[in-house]
Formats: C-alpha cells, sequence, structure tokens
C-alpha cells in the first residue's frame, strides 16, 4: 500500500499584501499557505520581540527549518542552546523540544518553514478561538495540539527565563515593568 500524495501544488507567488496574519503569540503572518504548496510545506513570517521567550514544544511529525532575517535569535533544542544571527539557518527536527527566544534588546524577524505543512491547520484553528468572543482555555489549547502531535513542555519555561534573561508572555516575567 503506497501513501497518499498530496495533490501537486502550481507556482505560486504570495505578495506583501496577501499575506495571512494570525493573532496568536508572536502574530506571526503565513507567508505561503500549505495547501497552495501542495500540503508539503508552510512558511511563516514573525517579528519577535526583545527579550521574548516562545513557549517550549515539540513536533511529532514536523521539520522547521529557521532562517533569521534581522537581529538574532536564540534556539533551546533538546538540551542545547544555539544561537543565530542574521543570515543563519536553523534546523529543528521532530521529535526533539525546542523553544526560540530573544535575549537581545532588539527585534529580530524570521522566516520559518515546516515540513510537512499541515501545522498550518492547528494554528488556523487557535486562530479561530483567538478571534472568539471567549478566550480559549488552556486545556482547550492543549487538546488540540495533541490532536495535531505537539505537545507543550511548560516545565521548562523558568530555566530558560533565568539563563537567559527573557519572558514567556503569559508568565511571571512578563508581567512585570515594560510587558
Amino acid at each position: 500500500m503506497t501513501a497518499e500524495m498530496p495533490a501537486a501544488a502550481a507556482p505560486t507567488v504570495v505578495h506583501p499584501a496577501q499575506a495571512r496574519r494570525l493573532l496568536i503569540s508572536g502574530k506571526p503572518s503565513v507567508l505561503l499557505e500549505s495547501l497552495a504548496a501542495g500540503g508539503s510545506l508552510c512558511i511563516f513570517e514573525q517579528r519577535v520581540r526583545p527579550k521574548i521567550l516562545g513557549m517550549p514544544h515539540t513536533h511529532r511529525h514536523e521539520d522547521q527549518v529557521v532562517y533569521v532575517v534581522e537581529g538574532e535569535i536564540g534556539h533551546r533544542i533538546g538540551d542545547q542552546d544555539l544561537f543565530a544571527e542574521a543570515g543563519s539557518v536553523v534546523f529543528k527536527p521532530r521529535g526533539i523540544t525546542h523553544a526560540l527566544f530573544n535575549r537581545t534588546s532588539e527585534p529580530a524577524r524570521i522566516l520559518e518553514i515546516t515540513v510537512p505543512g499541515r501545522l498550518l491547520e492547528y494554528f488556523d484553528a487557535v486562530d479561530a478561538l483567538a478571534r472568539s468572543a471567549e478566550r480559549p482555555s488552556p486545556e482547550v489549547v492543549n487538546q488540540l495540539a495533541r490532536q495535531y502531535g505537539l505537545s507543550f513542555e511548560d516545565g521548562l519555561i523558568p530555566a530558560i527565563e533565568d539563563q537567559h534573561g527573557v519572558a514567556w508572555p503569559g508568565g511571571r516575567r512578563a508581567q512585570g515593568p515594560g510587558s
């Protein structure tokens, strides 16, 4: 039995005005929709504020590549901290817990390529919840994440915050001055 392949993709150009902005953390722009790429990948552009930490998490099904367009971005991948300046590429293999952070006082900008592109369905679902009248509970978001092979590792937050002087937006440091 062979796996069903996604439909062939057509050549595509996504102009800046066509990018779709999500309301989820970091408010990434979707530059290339998974369906437009035949399901093979999706591409996000994201601005990363200074001194911010993204939620540590693990993808069961996707690999990710990050290209740093501006600034410097730190990545905790497994038990390694890697730092990438503008022009650098970082590979985050599936199955390994990772978190992105900006330990500097300057904003950064990245392009994130996710392969395959099905994870965009999760982001779209969370975005729809964020746009609804009621803010979704963490339990609802976690249940949705599990459906897409995604797990959050919030127990890692304090160590990364302490080591790099960053804050997860929903955490203790984010509640302080300047948040």
